[in-house]
């Protein structure tokens, strides 16, 4: 285990700019999801499954990359002559993901007080929106916000309501000390990362299931190092993966469009899909790594506040819908226009926000080293 850990090997500025761009690609894709999910839903919901679906892979990408560039960034931590610093990987992780995180807890309670304000209810309610509507309301709870702030949502407390993808930083950040204790003491930190890894999974098994995303992303990472050739297994993977991903998420849109409510096996094609989908982009992402497989960056600075725009975008969606609910019922060009331009809002926000509550200058340090932030 200790032998895994211990090489590291950089990758090309192209390289890099392919996964800026995925990144912030990706950021995207929730963002119009989730636009789609809250405004153009509730008058048109056919199309729900797909842009469901859409935002659901782009978060399965986020967790495949988080799992290669965190053990990218532990292996070039482990490689300096005084061996891997725990305290160096814990401070790295914490000045990148709590400050943007506090930012986003911050706005989402602040629109939560400004709700009754600015809503035709009066309160924190939406009113009946058609056959769909994302949310009842804007609601947040104090519970839930103390237990985001020290990653226990969607194990020990729900979720926050009016800020949903929030459920995937903690999953990634119980990732990350799992990781850590490995890289730390691998004898004594490998039975500890499975024990973290079982409670958690029993407290929500999604966590388990997506562990196998997160973690062959950090395969993905230690077979670059080594310089391991897997070619016909990640050809084989991207394309198998691809189709069966493709043939669950149709199932998924049938099922979902014939049936009111959720069902159990609604539930267990969107996991299935996610795996497929997940394992897909691993296999996918070795391919660009290792530079059998390129293509042109697009937006690759989007990359710089996609972070920020993924913990803060929904409540400013939520909060856009509950003051302009009554003049957007049954006119979805009007919804289309809206949707657009608060998802602009969220994009300006986050590009502001960004460079004063994200971490850049471990980012720059990072990217000179190996770029692996």
């Amino acid at each position: 285990m200790t032998s895994l850990l211990t090489r590291h090997r950089s990758f090309d500025q192209h390289v890099s700019l392919q996964l800026d761009s995925l990144r912030g690609l990706s950021a995207l894709a929730v963002l119009i999801g989730h636009s789609f999910q809250v405004f153009i839903a509730p008058v048109l919901p056919s199309l729900l499954p797909v842009f469901g679906l859409m935002a659901q892979a782009a978060v399965m990408i986020f967790f495949v990359l988080s799992g290669f560039l965190i053990t990218k960034s532990i292996t070039r931590n482990a490689t300096r002559p005084s061996g891997f610093s725990i305290g160096s990987f814990a401070r790295d992780r914490f000045n990148r993901i709590y400050p943007p995180l506090v930012f986003a807890i911050a706005l989402v309670v602040a629109l939560f007080v400004l709700a009754p304000y600015f809503f035709p209810t009066r309160s924190h309610d939406f009113l009946p929106g058609g056959s769909f509507i994302a949310r009842d309301g804007f609601f947040v709870g104090f519970p839930e916000v103390a237990g985001t702030l020290i990653f226990l949502n969607g194990f020990v407390v729900e979720n926050i309501s009016a800020n949903g993808p929030l459920w995937s930083l903690s999953f990634e950040v119980w990732y990350y000390i799992i990781a850590g204790f490995i890289a730390w003491r691998p004898r004594l930190g490998l039975p500890i990362g499975i024990a973290i890894l079982a409670a958690l999974a029993l407290s929500n098994t999604l966590f388990g299931v997506y562990s196998i995303i997160w973690f062959a992303g950090a395969v993905v990472a230690v077979l670059h190092n080594h310089e391991i050739n897997v070619k016909p297994i990640a050809y084989t993977g991207a394309i198998s993966g691809g189709v069966m991903a493709l043939a669950i998420g149709t199932l998924y849109s049938l099922q979902a469009t014939t049936t009111a409510t959720p069902s159990d096996l609604t539930v267990y094609l969107l996991v299935a899909f996610n795996l497929c989908a997940g394992l897909s982009f691993a296999a996918f992402l070795y391919l660009i790594v290792i530079g059998v497989v390129s293509f042109k960056p697009w937006l690759p600075a989007s990359s710089q506040y996609s972070y920020t725009l993924y913990v803060t975008h929904l409540p400013i969606l939520l909060f856009t819908f509950g003051i302009v609910q009554t003049n957007i019922l049954d006119r979805p060009i009007l919804s289309a226009i809206i949707a657009a331009s608060a998802s602009l809002v969220a994009i300006a926000l986050a590009a502001f926000a960004a460079p004063k509550v994200e971490n850049f200058v471990l980012i720059r340090k990072s990217r000179k080293d190996s770029l692996t932030q």
